[in-house]
């Protein structure tokens, strides 16, 4: 869903145009056998330390509102 055959960032919405400004080496603890939902719970978590808290911010970053924000936080036990 691309105009071209290639994804460039022209199709990435602002929010992930913004991380991409102030990208620094990823930090993702990719093992084999890590469940999906230990890779979420590990990026909401890391998405909050870079936004200082704001789960405004981070919603928007990881792309979800902050209502399912909230909801996975409750889900993953995480009270900041």
């Amino acid at each position: 869903m691309t105009r071209g055959e290639m994804i460039t960032s022209e199709e990435f919405p602002d929010a992930l145009k913004e991380l991409d400004k102030e990208a620094k080496e990823p930090e993702i603890d990719l093992i084999p056998g890590k469940s999906l939902k230990e890779v979420e719970r590990e990026m909401i978590l890391r998405t909050l330390e870079e936004t200082g808290g704001n789960r405004t911010h981070a919603a928007r970053i990881l792309g979800i509102s902050r209502r399912t924000l909230q909801l996975k936080l409750k889900e993953y036990g995480i009270n900041r």
